[in-house]
């Protein structure tokens, strides 16, 4: 040890050592129930730590003795570290005098007295040596390098102060813990999770109680009141950074007695809020013409503190568009022209959630993405005859025609040309910039109005899409149809009709009916427009027939037979007998002969 005012080094011996382990464990129960505990570290440099000793108080430390020297100022003691910062132990020595003095504890639980501590900083007057001045300093002051005196594990395990001749060492006893039944007590209430960064801490003790709480680095004090119960603030000038947190709150009576609790404290002042929108708006990420006419539906995630039910908002060329969270997802629609009409392209959502101390954060994301609205062109043409005389004649109705064109603009190989004929519809591709599509001759012969309808559609990368059409009139080489007819007639009368009205005229007009081959039992007239007369010979009954044939304007012809029943009459017998001259004189006159008579059936 130095004295500060005579510069002389003591050497005391302090070998008498306490260590906790030889306090047996009801001792120990008894001194930790009745002393104020706080744990000391060393300071950052230069910085100065007040520390408000009360009795009994047990003073932890976590560094080693050799990093300090030590120092009795008046009532405080001083430890001074090797980069300048020192911590003072306030009215550390005026409590030495008192029942229940402090005490320092060392890391490996050795306990040093308040009393062998003084004792060591204690000097007689000593006279300077030859040549030496007289140093001057305060009365009183003395300095100490515990470090150098403390050998073993840490430097810790013995005290070595050597002390100058003639001076006894001083005994260092153990703190004797009080076994009397303490009538203190404290309790410290979990203050929990809270966002509050600057909580209340509550609790209850003994009326009057003086209570001590430190938490996170941060020492307040208070008293109990008449029912005993007692809180204390968090300072707004100290914080408590987010984090868990032991409370430890001590109490002292009037006597001395001293009780400690601890409590709990989480601090979370941050809430977590993540939002994502999904990369493609469209399949292709690019919205185009079809899809500008439409809602497009604007999907992402969402994490962290978002809950279902939390709003998802978008920006969209000024606008916002909003929906509800669901299962961590959303699903906003926004008008596909609103996109395109957006100048910079991008879409911008923002969600706020609410965490359960009611903490709130708000996250933001963008997407960007495409637009092309711009239409392909598409052209087709059919070739003008559908045949080699644009004429559909009886036998190409009989057989597959094949229906050619052109197309142009944009439209690709592989696109599609539909024909439309007669109320059916024929597809097939396009190759080479042309399409050939084999439709039945029938068809195009039943059809009413004569005309192929054709079109054909292209879609660009991005789905836009164009369509044309064209159309091409065609004439059929349509031949009459004679249909056969069946007639009766009674014998030796005669019969008239219309044959057209079984017969279908030929679509190209002229349809002309004449006879072909007469009756054979009668004769047989056949007018142009198809009427006729059909007479039997004489007394004829039985079958009999006769054709005739329709042709039209462009020569097409066809015949068919009209067949003939004569039904047979019962005809009138004829009468007939020879002739006689008979002369008379006045008397009478007979005569005989024969009659004679005929019936051709």
């Amino acid at each position: 040890m130095t004295d500060t005012e005579n510069q002389q080094t003591k050497n005391i011996d302090t070998s008498n050592k306490i260590n906790t382990d030889t306090i047996s464990d009801q001792e120990q129960s008894a001194q930790v129930q009745n002393i104020e505990q706080i744990t000391l570290s060393i300071p950052e440099q230069n910085q100065n730590h007040q520390v408000q000793v009360s009795p009994g108080m047990e003073i932890r430390v976590d560094f080693d003795l050799d990093q300090i020297t030590i120092e009795q100022n008046a009532q405080d003691l001083l430890l001074h570290f090797n980069d300048g910062g020192t911590i003072t132990l306030q009215n550390f020595t005026s409590l030495t005098e008192g029942n229940r003095p402090p005490f320092i504890m060392l890391e490996d639980g050795t306990v040093l007295t308040a009393e062998a501590i003084l004792a060591s900083l204690e000097t007689e007057e000593v006279e300077p040596a030859a040549g030496e001045g007289n140093q001057s300093g305060g009365a009183g002051q003395y300095e100490d390098d515990p470090g150098s005196i403390l050998e073993g594990i840490n430097k810790l395990d013995g005290l070595d102060f050597a002390q100058p001749q003639g001076r006894e060492t001083p005994e260092i006893q153990a703190l004797s813990p009080n076994t009397e039944s303490l009538a203190i007590d404290i309790d410290v209430i979990d203050v929990g999770a809270t966002r509050d960064n600057t909580p209340t801490i509550n609790g209850s003790s003994v009326p009057g109680a003086t209570v001590i709480v430190e938490v996170g680095g941060v020492t307040m004090a208070t008293t109990a009141g008449p029912d005993g119960r007692w809180s204390v603030t968090i300072p707004d000038g100290s914080p408590l950074p987010d984090g868990s947190y032991t409370i430890t709150g001590t109490a002292t009576d009037e006597d001395g007695n001293i009780s400690t609790d601890i409590g709990r404290l989480e601090v979370d002042t941050i809430a977590l809020a993540e939002i994502t929108i999904d990369p493609d708006i469209t399949p292709d990420d690019i919205i185009n013409a079809a899809e500008e006419g439409t809602n497009i539906a604007i999907t992402g995630t969402v994490g962290g503190d978002v809950s279902d039910g939390d709003i998802v908002t978008l920006t969209v060329n000024g606008n916002t568009y909003t929906g509800p969270v669901s299962s961590g997802r959303f699903n906003i629609d926004v008008p596909g022209s609103a996109l395109t009409a957006d100048t910079d392209n991008t879409i911008e959502a923002s969600v706020t959630g609410t965490d359960q101390l009611g903490n709130t954060a708000t996250a933001t994301d963008t997407e960007s993405y495409g637009f092309d609205t711009t239409l392909p062109t598409a052209s087709i043409t059919l070739d003008a005859d559908i045949t080699a005389d644009d004429l559909i004649d009886a036998a190409e109705e009989g057989t597959d025609i094949a229906i050619t064109g052109t197309v142009g603009g944009d439209v690709q190989d592989g696109d599609i040309v539909t024909l439309t004929i007669n109320g059916g519809t024929y597809t097939g591709p396009v190759s080479g910039g042309t399409f050939s599509i084999n439709v039945p001759g029938s068809e195009l012969a039943a059809d009413p109005d004569t005309t192929i309808n054709a079109s054909v559609t292209t879609t660009d990368d991005v789905g836009n899409s164009a369509t044309a059409s064209d159309s091409e009139g065609y004439s059929v080489d349509d031949a009459p149809v004679a249909n056969a007819d069946t007639i009766t007639v009674d014998e030796d009368s005669s019969v008239s009709g219309d044959l057209s009205t079984n017969d279908t005229p030929s679509g190209d007009g002229g349809n002309v009916w004449s006879l072909n081959t007469g009756a054979g039992h009668g004769t047989a007239v056949v007018n142009p427009d198809g009427t006729y007369t059909y007479t039997p010979d004489p007394d004829y009954n039985g079958p009999d027939n006769f054709t005739y044939t329709i042709t039209d304007a462009d020569g097409d012809t066809s015949m068919a037979t009209v067949t003939i029943g004569v039904n047979p009459v019962n005809d009138a017998a004829t009468v007939s007998s020879a002739s006689e001259v008979l002369s008379e004189t006045n008397a009478p006159v007979s005569t005989s002969g024969t009659l004679t008579s005929t019936d051709v059936d």
